[in-house]
């Protein structure tokens, strides 16, 4: 009798079939979508990490948070690439396709970042283990907006940085454009200019 309360015969039933994992090299547009993906993760913690770790990571997720929005608003759709400065990629067939390392790479848009050389050079203090490990669970909060929302009270961060969208440190030069909302943060300033719900 099976679990309907019938007696079909067990034969009959849905066999279970044994499936093998995939080995590395197997498909190479799996392996190679797989590699970009880590190198996309490596890139925005070392930014993450680069940028604010001066502030811990409750400074690093409003960070972290401002990028998941510049990269939320692109995907979406409901802002241009341009809008950041992020080039726009002809080969995207939507705004779905851009990645966060678009997002890092606008045009002047974070100090850390080298148009030149495209990488994140070394900086006269290195970035320690623990600096990207701080980095990794600032992302990890800014990635989710309710859990982020949570660490924001919790840390007596304003509730107005879930939208953050842009920050500059308090000696950088004083930019119209990006004083919405704008509030201090340890040696930096954070502001919401731009942000729509996406």
């Amino acid at each position: 009798m099976d679990l309907l309360g019938s007696n079909k015969n067990i034969d009959n039933a849905a066999k279970l079939v044994e499936v093998q994992p995939l080995g590395a090299g197997e498909f190479p547009f799996i392996d190679a979508a797989i590699a970009k993906e880590k190198a996309d993760q490596d890139f925005y913690t070392r930014a993450v990490a680069l940028e604010g770790r001066s502030l811990g990571v409750p400074g690093m997720a409003q960070i972290a948070r401002a990028m998941e929005n510049r990269l939320g608003m692109i995907q979406s759709g409901v802002a241009g690439p341009g809008e950041f400065l992020v080039d726009k990629n002809p080969d995207y067939r939507d705004s779905s396709l851009y990645t966060m390392q678009d997002i890092l790479k606008g045009k002047g848009q974070f100090a850390v970042y080298d148009p030149e050389t495209d990488s994140l050079p070394a900086q006269r203090s290195p970035v320690t283990e623990k600096d990207m490990m701080n980095a990794a669970e600032a992302i990890r909060i800014a990635s989710d907006k309710k859990t982020y929302m949570d660490f924001a009270e919790k840390e007596g961060l304003p509730a107005r940085s879930v939208e953050n969208t842009g920050f500059r440190t308090t000696d950088a030069f004083i930019d119209p454009s990006q004083l919405e909302g704008q509030y201090q943060y340890g040696n930096t300033y954070f502001n919401q200019s731009g942000y729509r719900d996406y």
